[in-house]
């Protein structure tokens, strides 16, 4: 199949294709309401009975019992269970998933119905004289919270160590930096001996709005690398569990215009947020071409994920980019089936050759890709050699996605996470990331596209190694030269 489910916005297409009287509850990605019922997805952890919307970090997406529940007046309450297929923050999650970041998430289910059931239930429904789906596969979201592994619900005291470093932003140009942030955290029984542990900025989640904001969910949810395009005087909320801490700081004006510099081709297919970026002018006279995934882009009002490909719905549809008080729409039409051509993201693969499972030293130029910080590491440029080869397995091909493999480095995969900025550095996890690596005999070279989102090419910079959204001919720093050990 060329183009996988991907996303919200394909899964949120896809409930309204099967319940067209379905509207998205205003204060929660869930429920999903119609006119005479709504769907909720009913989880447990294993056999617990614990609802699965709380996890820590290292905490494994394994013995998950989930069905959708179809809730409606006149008639008992309907599952679908069947087939389950998973999505967190629009890209797909296997069983085993290791989750290694804190935050808020979307949780994105759908099942099916067999028959039988079906039938059940619809003859159950029409007797009630109420309505019921007209489709055997349902779709719902919900929030899930990804906490550190501390023993949070014990949390007495909750007070900060270190302050932020920088309490002034300029609007647009400069990226949140919460580095300098560490909260010290008293955790007891009531009444008992406290132990004290300080939390890192990486332990903690943010959500930044308007000064004297009540509750954190009036701000926004803000990661390392995130820009400020409203200016005034703010609220930073700290949050750990239901702990938190405020800490003022400023917005200052500072952008005169924006306007979007590159967008994806008309009549494309499937496009990522990467393929958008603005050109932002300041006021000090300066300007800026900023990636989409450092903006906020929807579709149909539906809010895009940051590192997905999506399937453009049938018809025309609105994009929307918003930087604050600053916004600017596109109009995306999809092509016919018969019309249909590959992303214009990805490459011709004509020259391309695959390159054989092995183990390999790579290099850029004249220097090593090396895996910098042992165990935990990350990609950097080196003229030193690694101490051992990186091991390329090829795991699939597809004739227009082209050959999929995964990278690994002792015994943990090379990976970069979707988030802005920082995060793109490819470096070690657990969890199995795929990419797609074409090699050009001819010219000596090879290169490095994450598979699920192909605008997305590896380049290696002074400062590391990372994954960068770049069309066309692959630049030197992307030229990647294989070597068998």
């Amino acid at each position: 199949m060329k183009k996988q489910f991907m996303g919200i916005l394909l899964t949120l297409c896809m409930v309204l294709s099967l319940v067209p009287t379905m509207a998205l509850a205003a204060d929660s990605p869930c429920v999903f309401n119609s006119l005479t019922g709504k769907y909720e997805i009913v989880s447990s952890k294993g056999f617990s009975g614990i609802p699965a919307d709380t996890f820590k970090v290292g905490e494994r997406f394994e013995n998950i019992r989930a069905t959708i529940g179809y809730f409606y007046s006149g008639a008992n309450e309907a599952h679908f269970g069947h087939n389950p297929k998973w999505w967190l923050n629009g890209m797909p999650l296997q069983e085993g998933y290791k989750f290694n970041k804190v935050g808020y998430f979307t949780l994105t289910l759908q099942c099916e119905m067999t028959d039988s059931e079906y039938n059940r239930w619809k003859k159950a429904a029409d007797k009630a004289g109420v309505k019921f789906p007209s489709s055997k596969i349902a779709v719902c979201s919900m929030r899930v919270g990804v906490l550190p592994d501390v023993d949070w619900q014990n949390i007495r005291e909750f007070t900060l160590a270190s302050p932020m470093s920088q309490t002034t932003y300029r609007q647009g140009a400069d990226a949140f930096d919460p580095t300098s942030i560490i909260v010290r955290a008293g955790i007891g029984a009531y009444g008992g001996e406290l132990t004290y542990q300080n939390l890192d900025w990486d332990d903690l989640t943010y959500y930044a709005g308007s000064r004297g904001m009540k509750y954190k969910e009036n701000g926004a949810q803000i990661t390392k690398g995130y820009r400020f395009w409203v200016p005034g005087e703010k609220d930073l909320w700290v949050v750990v569990g239901n702990k938190s801490i405020v800490i003022p700081f400023t917005v200052t004006p500072f952008v005169s215009s924006v306007e979007v510099s590159d967008e994806p081709d008309g009549g494309s297919s499937t496009f990522s947020t990467g393929d958008y970026s603005v050109k932002t002018k300041y006021k000090d006279g300066t300007s800026e071409v900023l990636s989409g995934d450092c903006l906020n882009i929807s579709v149909g009002g539906q809010r895009m994920y940051q590192g997905g490909e999506y399937v453009v719905p049938s018809g025309t549809s609105t994009v929307k980019i918003s930087m604050g008080d600053f916004s600017v729409q596109r109009k995306m039409t999809a092509l016919k089936k018969s019309e249909s051509k590959p992303s214009p993201s990805t490459p011709p693969n004509d020259n391309a050759t695959i390159i054989e499972s092995g183990e390999y030293y790579m290099k850029i130029g004249d220097r090593w890709v090396y895996p910098d910080n042992g165990y935990d590491y990350w990609l950097t440029l080196s003229e030193k050699k690694p101490d051992k080869p990186f091991k390329v397995t090829l795991v699939g091909e597809d004739k227009d996605r082209g050959p999929e493999y995964t990278i690994e480095y002792w015994d943990r995969y090379v990976v970069c996470s979707n988030m802005c900025v920082s995060d793109l550095q490819l470096h070690a996890d657990i969890n199995k990331l795929t990419y797609r690596i074409n090699t050009y005999p001819g010219s000596g070279f090879s290169t490095i596209r994450i598979y699920t989102s192909q605008s997305y090419l590896v380049k290696g910079t002074g400062g590391g190694v990372f994954a960068e959204v770049s069309k066309g001919s692959a630049p030197d720093l992307a030229k990647i030269v294989f070597i068998k050990s």
